[in-house]
Parts: structure tokens; sequence; C-alpha cells
């Protein structure tokens, strides 16, 4: 039950950060694609926090491919913040995928 409880953190944790990461892009450059990022995060932080089956590795692949759709314009662009923002996505999404907790918590 505690690695139920650790899972279910993790992925409140995941998905407050997918929220908060997209309420602030939404403010840096206001845009449709941000609008739609914004709905997308929200749904799928719901489905982590309740622990609707596969949605971490539905999470996890949406995490990976932002990534790697802006991985390359910030490098190039030298936007060490948006850089930085997508490690920690990666980071995320291998935990999502790998994490026993989190795990535990899609399996229950």
């Amino acid at each position: 039950m505690e690695n139920t409880n650790s899972g279910k953190n993790t992925c409140i944790v995941i998905g407050g950060y997918m929220v908060v990461k997209s309420i602030i892009n939404l403010i840096m450059g206001f845009g449709l694609g941000n609008v739609i990022t914004l709905v997308v995060s929200v749904a799928l932080a719901f489905t982590l926090i309740a622990g609707i089956k596969y949605f971490n590795f539905i999470t996890a692949a949406y995490l990976v491919v932002i990534f790697l759709i802006h991985v390359v314009g910030n490098i190039t662009g030298h936007h060490w913040f948006y850089l930085a923002e997508g490690i920690i996505d990666v980071i995320f999404a291998f935990i999502l995928v790998a994490g026993s907790g989190v795990r535990a918590h899609f399996d229950k």
C-alpha cells in the first residue's frame, strides 16, 4: 500500500508540474497551441492522479514527443530554460514508465 501512495504522490507532482509548466508557457506567449497544451496537460494530470490504466505510458510518450519536437531549436537557439524544461520532461517520462511506485499506482 505504501508503494501505491508513493506512486500517487509522484503522479500528483508530475501532473502539477505539467499544468504549471503549461500555464507559464501560456503567460510567456499566448496562443492557440499553448491553450491546447494546457487542456491536454490538465487532462493527462487528471488521468495520472486517478491512476487510469496505461495513461502513465501515454503521458510519458507525450512528454518525450514534446521534448523531441523542441530539443534542436532549444539547443541551437540557446534557449536554456526550455532545454532544462525538456530534460525534466524526459526524467519524468522515465519515472512514469520505470518507477515502481508509479507502476503500483497504475496496477491497483
